[in-house]
């Protein structure tokens, strides 16, 4: 439970993003994103928009500028050191979620320079007058085409995760389009969780279904009584928050989905009314604007929603038990009215896709998509069998100095066929591992 925790930390932003669509806005969506801007002005503090206080941990510090409208915008990025020197390379990083960085983290090897910056309207990189544009795919694309250049990385590989993966996409398109940066071309793209298009929707309901079915049908009979009897006293506001933690559970695997409905026990704060509002005073309160992320939600009505379709009614989950809790308000009124699709974004560089079978966030047909529509044959998929959103985070995490060994040399042959991925790369497993280079 405490890595569903972390990967939900990971992921918050996730739900500042929506599936309804309209063509125009509605007077209340133009009231409601008026009231947001109103909080970002009275939330904004002297550290907004500024390097953070985890920015001392280690890490080379970097500013490149941007010019857009006849303005200047200064975006930071942060570099974090390999532990050898010098470093087998650097491994530019765009984060899933679309999420604030928080040190060097993640599954890379402690032999590469880690670098990574907040996507323009996020935390270090907040800002009250970025246009949506310079927010957008593109605008991120830009900005990661920026600091590679004024790093001078040459020897480098671009690993995005989920909604990092058009980020990921675009930036090595434009790098390998652009004749002035071919000192600059990355050794070749890592996608994870990949999304294609905007066009196939998430599917959460098969992911947690599958979850469903590994449990007994006694052991769902007693995660239903427990989940019945936890909400019995709950005000919608701390449902949402049990029904989102329990979705996130499917951010790792079925299997530990599974898992942690199995071992999902009844607060003692939730047996009564009284020891509920004890526990949490502000549950039974409306949000107010000063909790609502609004740089995150003006940054997904520009990028999330070039990433996200339209999914009406929200799915249902663990065989209808409950249904997803993203906000479906905000993509009704997007300020980018542009589609992403892979197929537009040619990579010239090597392409290796980590792809879990059952991830419902991003799924293998979106995944599938990417790769059929890449046009370079120096292109390999790992299906992790029952594998979800973030393998490499997980059941593969061992796998990655092999990974990365690969992607440095640009040569997926050097991926042994060893191993089970869902079984990862110890040598304590047996089973066949295996590299799919073409297959559809």
């Amino acid at each position: 439970m405490k890595d569903i925790l972390l990967y939900l930390s990971f992921l918050l932003s996730f739900y500042n993003t929506c599936y309804a669509d309209a063509p125009t806005c509605s007077d209340s969506d133009l009231r409601a994103f008026a009231e947001d801007q109103k909080a970002e002005l009275q939330i904004k503090n002297e550290g907004y928009g500024k390097f953070s206080p985890y920015s001392t941990e280690d890490a080379e510090k970097y500013t490149v500028t941007l010019e857009a409208g006849g303005q200047s915008y200064p975006v930071h990025a942060l570099k974090f050191p390999a532990s050898i020197t010098p470093s087998k390379g650097t491994i530019f990083v765009l984060e899933g979620g679309p999420a604030e960085i928080t040190g060097r983290g993640g599954p890379f090897p402690k032999d590469y320079d880690v670098v990574r910056f907040d996507y323009i309207g996020l935390g270090q990189n907040a800002n009250l007058s970025a246009t949506a544009e310079m927010m957008s795919l593109e605008g991120q694309a830009q900005a990661a085409k920026k600091i590679i250049t004024a790093m001078k990385l040459k020897n480098y590989v671009i690993y995005g995760h989920s909604f990092g993966t058009p980020v990921a996409t675009i930036t090595a398109s434009i790098i390998g389009r652009d004749p002035k940066m071919k000192d600059y071309q990355p050794r070749s793209v890592i996608l994870e969780g990949t999304v294609g298009t905007r066009a196939i929707p998430p599917n959460e309901t098969r992911e947690s279904n599958r979850a469903w079915d590994l449990l007994t049908p006694a052991e769902q009979q007693i995660f239903i009584q427990k989940y019945e009897t936890t909400i019995k006293f709950l005000t919608p506001r701390l449902k949402r928050n049990l029904d989102m933690i329990l979705e996130m559970s499917l951010a790792e695997n079925p299997r530990k989905a599974a898992d942690a409905l199995k071992h999902f026990q009844v607060p003692v704060w939730a047996t009564s009314p009284e020891k509920m509002k004890a526990m949490f005073p502000w549950a039974d309160k409306p949000l107010t604007p000063d909790e609502v992320n609004t740089g995150i939600s003006r940054m997904y009505r520009a990028a999330g929603c070039q990433v996200l379709p339209v999914i009406d009614p929200p799915e249902k989950l663990f065989n209808g038990l409950f249904s997803n809790v993203l906000d479906t308000t905000v993509c009704r009124c997007r300020s980018i009215n542009r589609d992403f699709d892979s197929a537009k974004f040619q990579i010239k560089s090597p392409v290796l896709y980590i792809q879990g079978d059952m991830d419902g966030q991003a799924t293998i047909e979106n995944a599938r998509y990417h790769y059929d529509h890449q046009t370079t044959k120096n292109k390999s998929m790992l299906v992790v069998k029952d594998g979800g959103h973030a393998s490499t985070f997980d059941e593969m995490a061992n796998c990655t100095p092999l990974i990365y060994a690969a992607a440095f040399a640009g040569n997926w042959s050097n991926l042994p066929e060893t191993k089970d991925w869902s079984r990862g790369c110890g040598p304590e497993t047996n089973t066949p591992l295996k590299v799919v280079p073409t297959s559809k």
